[in-house]
């Protein structure tokens, strides 16, 4: 069929060359010879194209023929095998149909028990829907029950609040009282350690006086009665020197006589002075590192306080520099602080 196709588009391509060929051969009209011999080679390519155009018919005829054969051929096998397959199909229908009756009586005895099971379901279902409304009554009993007791309850909370209020004011106050408790008992403890550093500083001066003054001392006790008179007048029981305010062996009660026999003779009379030796500048740096004890209790003697006799290894150990001469006259030593 594609074979015969083409030959025919060969022969219409042939054709239209052939007619294209004879319009471009087409004499002048006034040459009648030219004309008739045109008019006789058109005559003789009409009756070729005639008996081509017959022959082109004769072979579409055949064509047609061949293909009603071949056509009707292919309706009988297509007849024949629609019969089979219908019968085929009948007999698969057939057993499909059976099969699927069989699936549906057993479906629908599965759905009659499950309708029966659903309906057992929906009667303890409606049950339990019956106890939950009488659930819901009771709960929105409840409700207004809670709502009340909301309302009171926010009554409560609304005059707890009124009483937080005053008792944060309270504790605003109190905590502003604590704050002012609390500078000053930070003013009382600066008082304190203000106290303590003048204490301190008494307790220095008071160790130096007993240095200078106290038995032993770097003073005789001409020399600190004379002082003393200057200070604070002569007339004064202070500046008198007896049992109560004196020390050392030549005036004072109950004291007890220097360790060091070094130590002795700082109180003696002008003319025992030359005998003394003098303090050092390493015995006198040594005043400011003593540690003498309180003695200012409540049942203590005044006396031991200020004059309490030092020990000797406050002083260097008792060991003094003797003078090159007994004629040397006595000069008193550097004490605290470097001064005479």
């Amino acid at each position: 069929m594609h074979k015969q196709e083409q030959e025919d588009d060969a022969d219409l391509k042939a054709l239209k060359e052939k007619l294209k060929k004879l319009k471009d051969t087409q004499p002048a009209s006034n040459n009648k010879d030219e004309l008739i011999k045109h008019l006789m080679s058109r005559l003789t390519q009409g009756e070729e194209a005639i008996v081509a155009a017959e022959d082109v018919i004769s072979h579409e005829r055949a064509n047609r023929k061949r293909l009603f054969q071949e056509l009707k051929k292919a309706n009988m096998d297509l007849r024949e095998l629609v019969e089979k397959e219908k019968k085929t199909l009948s007999d698969k229908v057939q057993v499909e149909l059976e099969k699927h009756l069989q699936q549906a009586v057993k479906e629908k005895m599965l759905a009659d028990e499950a309708m029966k099971k659903a309906k057992a379901d929906l009667e303890v279902k409606s049950k339990a829907f019956e106890e939950l409304e009488k659930t819901n009554k009771k709960l929105l009993e409840d409700l207004k029950t809670a709502q009340k007791q909301d309302a009171e309850q926010k009554e409560k909370i609304g005059k707890f609040d009124e009483e937080m209020k005053k008792v944060k004011e309270e504790r605003d106050k109190f905590q502003k009282t604590s704050e002012e408790r609390k500078a000053a008992i930070e003013k009382t403890e600066a008082d304190v350690k203000e106290t303590a550093s003048t204490l301190l500083k008494l307790e220095e001066a008071r160790i130096v006086l007993n240095r200078l003054i106290g038995p032993g001392g770097a003073l005789t006790p001409q020399e600190r009665e004379k002082y003393l008179k200057k200070a604070i007048g002569a007339d004064t029981p202070e500046a008198q020197i007896g049992p109560s305010n004196a020390g050392g062996p030549l005036g004072g009660v109950g004291q007890s006589a220097p360790s060091n026999k070094a130590l002795q003779g700082y109180n003696a009379p002008p003319q025992q002075q030359q005998q003394q030796p003098q303090i050092t500048q390493r015995q006198a740096k040594n005043f400011n590192q003593l540690n003498v004890p309180s003695t200012l209790a409540d049942d203590a003697n005044e006396d031991e306080f200020w004059y309490q006799t030092p020990k000797a290894a406050d002083i260097g150990g008792g060991a003094y520099q003797q003078p090159a001469s007994r004629g040397a006259q006595r000069k008193p030593g550097p004490v605290a602080g470097g001064r005479y």
